[in-house]
């Protein structure tokens, strides 16, 4: 989350209910201190592709990472490139240009890095 935060703006979004989205709040700000700060926004929404859009306002660029399959095709439907971390429940979703498969956040972040610097050859 930090290599994020040093590559642009984060915004997190949850779809949680008001009271776990409080606690998820205030575990991302313990976790991750001056990253997770009063700036960086916090949407408690059940639509997050709504609070992509959004958020696509402010910011030029939008990748989403997510965890949840169902959630990452509803992004490709938006035309919003996800990272998908492959667990067994999203075995089946297809990779494709929007949706793009990572083992886990930090091999999503290296992707990442990668498509925004290019790669040399």
């Amino acid at each position: 989350v930090h290599r994020l935060h040093e590559l642009g703006a984060l915004a997190f979004c949850t779809s949680r209910p008001r009271i776990l989205s409080n606690m998820t709040r205030r575990r991302l700000q313990c976790d991750l201190g001056d990253v997770f700060g009063p700036e960086v926004p916090f949407t408690m929404n059940t639509n997050k592709t709504k609070s992509a859009h959004i958020m696509g306002r402010e910011y030029r660029r939008i990748i989403a990472f997510e965890d949840n399959g169902r959630q990452a095709e509803s992004y490709m439907k938006a035309r919003i490139p996800v990272y998908l971390m492959k667990f067994p429940h999203n075995a089946n979703v297809r990779e494709s240009w929007w949706i793009r498969p990572a083992d886990h956040l930090q091999h999503a972040v290296e992707s990442y890095e990668k498509m925004l610097y290019g790669v040399e050859v």
